[in-house]
């Protein structure tokens, strides 16, 4: 009985961040920390979001792949691309090795992202 109390404070706490992020995009409070040119060009070029490697395939090239295909299929329709990230690893990834800038900050609970852009040549 005791190990049922902390897994349904996780699924409340988990439901009371999914409707707290959910009100702050609606809201658009979650761009605040970004200025009105990154807005606009958040809002009319593509954001790639969810996007993740599974761990044990990390550091082989998948990664890369994937992104050179979007960064082809994607060249005449947009200027822009946008990611955004929660982890180090993964920031790192797309600044060094795809040459994605720092822009700002999105607000998320419990972890804010990172928001990068990179122009698409």
């Amino acid at each position: 009985m005791s190990n049922a109390l902390p897994k349904c404070l996780l699924l409340i706490n988990f439901k009371f961040f999914t409707l707290l992020n959910i009100l702050i995009s609606f809201f658009k409070l979650d761009l605040i920390f970004l200025s009105k040119k990154n807005k606009f060009i958040i809002k009319n070029n593509y954001n790639l979001n969810l996007f993740a490697v599974e761990k044990k395939f990390q550091s082989k090239g998948f990664g890369t792949l994937f992104l050179k295909r979007v960064f082809k299929k994607i060249k005449n329709k947009t200027k822009y691309i946008t990611v955004e990230t929660i982890d180090f690893k993964a920031t790192k990834f797309y600044k060094h090795k795809h040459m994605f800038k720092l822009i700002g900050k999105r607000i998320r609970f419990p972890n804010s992202q990172q928001v990068l852009l990179k122009r698409i040549i």
